[in-house]
């Protein structure tokens, strides 16, 4: 008997050392491109590990936790125009939830416009919160800076622990 519970707990050991290896399953890369003096496109290419999908803005409400992509708490003189634009996704049936859900393999490019309500601000702040999942899901919370300078903008890499 031993034996036996010497043997799960191993396994048990060696199954969540594996999870753990599986630690940033998701890393963001940002840029800007001005499209004029009060309109900009915030930039994240997001490259997700294998086997990991990570759910797009437009995942229906009734199924996994959509991504939002938000100001930074406390961060103002600026509108976001729309809801981010996204590159291709999947969309695959869940059992789970009995519904379509739509994600995001290997890589994905969301691009956020804004305008500025203050012409005078120099850099901004966006929070993305989103759910990366394999077998299991972590929650992704994160912000970004953005310059708006006119300089070159040095990426911001993120990582999920």
């Amino acid at each position: 008997m031993k034996r036996v519970i010497t043997l799960l707990l191993l396994i048990l050991g060696f199954t969540f050392t594996s999870y753990a290896q599986d630690d940033a399953p998701v890393e963001i890369e940002t840029s800007v491109k001005k499209i004029s003096d009060t309109e900009y496109d915030l930039i994240f290419n997001v490259y997700i590990e294998d086997d990991w999908h990570l759910y797009s803005q437009y995942n229906p409400e009734d199924a996994s936790l959509p991504m939002t992509i938000k100001p930074s708490e406390g961060d103002s003189g600026y509108t976001l125009i729309g809801k981010a634009t996204e590159s291709k996704t999947k969309t695959e049936y869940s059992e789970i939830w009995g519904i379509d859900e739509i994600f995001f393999v290997e890589e994905a490019v969301l691009v956020q416009r804004i305008k500025l309500d203050d012409p005078s601000l120099r850099q901004v702040s966006l929070n993305i919160d989103a759910q990366v999942c394999k077998e299991f899901c972590l929650p992704y919370d994160d912000d970004f800076t953005f310059s708006l300078d006119g300089g070159e903008v040095v990426a911001t890499v993120s990582t999920v622990d």
